[in-house]
């Protein structure tokens, strides 16, 4: 049936990338699995990958994701995929939210890139 993956830390807070809580995080060689927490006022600040690709499923409650200049609100069981080398956040609706976030291939911390008014970088896709 395959190599169940293991898992990392838990509850552990991103401040670099926004501010919300990896509840489970589990990587296999083809994807990595993070369950994200989003209490009201917080958010997963904008960021690109540069080698992977992101889809999101919200699970509890409703989600904001901009990709790009586009706003999808995502209810339980809806999901949204970001290709590769978008521009992407997510932040809740109307209360506190969970998503998986599933990546492909599994993301690593050198492909993390945010964008915006807290880090002054400014994206240049070529």
């Amino acid at each position: 049936w395959g190599v169940p993956a293991q898992p990392s830390a838990r509850g552990i807070v991103m401040q670099a990338f926004g501010d919300y809580a990896v509840v489970s995080h589990h990587e296999f060689p083809e994807c990595s699995l993070r369950v994200l927490r989003l209490e009201p006022a917080h958010e997963v600040a904008p960021h690109y990958h540069a080698h992977c690709t992101q889809s999101y499923l919200a699970l509890d409650g409703s989600v904001e994701v901009q990709v790009g200049d586009v706003r999808t609100v995502l209810a339980p069981g809806q999901a949204l995929r970001v290709p590769t080398g978008q521009v992407h956040g997510i932040r809740p609706v109307g209360g506190p939210a969970t998503v998986l976030s599933v990546s492909v291939p599994p993301l690593r911390a050198d492909d993390h890139f945010p964008i915006g008014a807290a880090t002054g970088e400014v994206v240049s896709r070529e």
